[in-house]
């Protein structure tokens, strides 16, 4: 039985990837990240669309009350890459699409406890959206930026 951190988000990875959009279906979600000391970052890929990552908002907190818990509480982000050259509008719809479907995604359940550790997954902050700027000011690219809470057991 391996649980704790890493099992977690490999398996929130390897769930969106799984998921296929409803939109530019060809295009689908992909992990830049193995959780295995990979040192890519989303903000300097290039031409790649729908690529992914999840990032740590903050470090995990006891989630027992009397503090001898293994459950553990921390904040995550999926941060999805769009490199296309779709008018603004366009963008936001596929963007709105991808934002559901990974909401839908994240909320599981199928997390496999005794494998992941995944407890359960919170969804209660909106998706926002920011831009990458070149040296210029114009946009690049755009970040598709969707918060969660993860609670899991670490053991």
């Amino acid at each position: 039985m391996s649980q704790g951190i890493r099992q977690a988000l490999q398996k929130l990875d390897s769930m969106i990837e799984d998921a296929t959009p409803k939109t530019d279906s060809h295009h689908n979600f992909v992990s830049i990240n193995s959780r295995d000391g990979s040192t890519n970052l989303i903000d300097s890929t290039v031409a790649n669309t729908r690529y992914f990552d999840i990032r740590t908002s903050s470090i995990a907190q006891d989630g027992g009350l009397s503090g001898l818990s293994s459950n553990k509480i921390g904040l995550f982000e999926v941060v999805v890459r769009y490199d296309i050259p779709y008018n603004p509008q366009d963008k936001l719809l596929i963007m709105a699409e991808d934002a559901s479907k990974i909401l839908n995604t994240l909320k599981g359940p199928d997390y496999n406890l005794v494998t992941t550790g995944i407890i359960n997954v919170v969804v209660n902050n909106s998706p926002t959206i920011q831009p990458i700027l070149d040296e210029n000011g114009d946009e690049l690219a755009s970040l598709l930026i969707l918060p969660f809470t993860l609670i899991y057991l670490e053991a």
